[in-house]
């Protein structure tokens, strides 16, 4: 997903909205697409606007066994059963949480709530900003805010169970799901990283967005990202993370390590043996060697890319990313496997 013009942000929505089956054997997945107020979005949105975007996927009420309802009905009513457990999830750089369905679909279909958001100037279905691009460390405070959001719902809300919540997210939103389970985050670290290793692919322009690194580190070097990076690490955070699943993640040198070593969940990593964009040794496996309860699995032959809803392949209008795509479904079933033996132990899909 580049910094995208209309006509390929449609192209986003055709691909990943309409490839629905007409035959389903299961349960009902129910979607609700949301918008809260936000204000630290504000600086992010091109529009300056307070909007944040909200993407709920959940179990919904219907029939099991097959039938022509697609796999995902929007603001379908929700299943009985009780509270549930929460995933947070968080897309990559310049993503969308749609982008993310595949998984999203698959938890919700075990039960879970997901709860994804748009990043406010960040993701490939709106105009992306340089600030958005640059203030990664507000992303975690996008997913709690939905999170509250949500559960202010007189629908959803008796849904959740705020005891049981873990986090998930691919690429910079596995550095999101990372800040949210504790990790602290340190731009000075990326400063000196990238001053070091230029031509790691964390340091380089974006395929998604190009916005140069030293244009992101001045941004972050700004009194107004100072202040709020304050703001940030004396607020309480919550609600308490009992679980990772970290898919591919970026930006792990913006992180303090003292920090990673603290993390005291269960943490599960799926990376890419070919991903040259979030390089493993400078990111995920420096995840699994500083958190203790850390447990990664790497895909052969997999790119980065591949943690997306795959591409069609007769796509009409196939979007940038789509060329890079390797060993997709290798990834998506390693991922869901992971998270499905992760989430059963930790925090569990229902309370009857």
């Amino acid at each position: 997903m580049t910094g995208l013009r209309a006509p390929l942000r449609l192209a986003l929505l055709l691909m990943l909205l309409c490839a629905a089956p007409t035959v389903w054997a299961g349960p009902f997945v129910g979607q609700r697409l949301m918008t809260a107020d936000h204000p630290p979005a504000a600086a992010r949105n091109a529009d300056g606007s307070t909007r944040l975007r909200v993407t709920v996927w959940y179990p919904a009420a219907g029939d099991d066994g097959a039938g022509t309802a697609p796999p995902v009905v929007r603001d379908a009513p929700p299943a009985a059963g009780g509270r549930r457990g929460v995933i947070l999830l968080s897309h990559g750089f310049g993503g969308a949480a749609v982008a993310m369905g595949w998984f999203a679909r698959t938890m919700a279909e075990a039960g879970y709530v997901v709860i994804g958001v748009d990043h406010p100037g960040n993701n490939g279905l709106e105009a992306m900003t340089k600030a958005g691009a640059a203030l990664f460390f507000e992303r975690p405070g996008d997913l709690r805010r939905a999170f509250d959001h949500v559960a202010a719902d007189p629908v959803l809300g008796p849904m959740l169970d705020p005891g049981r919540v873990a986090a998930a997210g691919f690429s910079a939103g596995g550095f999101t799901a990372l800040a949210l389970g504790g990790a602290r985050i340190e731009p000075g670290r990326l400063r000196r990283f990238c001053t070091a290793n230029p031509d790691d692919g964390v340091c380089r322009p974006q395929l998604e967005f190009a916005v140069p690194i030293d244009e992101v580190l001045a941004m972050l070097d700004g009194e107004s990202a100072r202040a709020r990076l304050a703001e940030i690490a004396a607020t309480p955070p919550r609600p308490r993370i009992r679980a990772l699943l970290v898919m591919a993640p970026a930006i792990v040198q913006a992180l303090d390590p003292a920090s990673l070593a603290a993390i005291d969940v269960e943490t599960r990593l799926i990376l890419g043996g070919a991903d040259s964009v979030t390089p493993n040794a400078t990111n995920g496996l420096a995840v699994a060697a500083l958190v203790p309860r850390a447990h990664h699995q790497t895909i052969p032959d997999a790119g980065h890319y591949d943690f997306l809803t795959a591409c069609a392949a007769d796509a009409p209008n196939p979007l940038p990313f789509c060329a890079h795509q390797r060993q997709t479904a290798a990834a998506h079933r390693a991922a869901i496997t992971a998270a499905l033996d992760l989430f059963a132990r930790t925090i569990g899909a229902r309370t009857e």
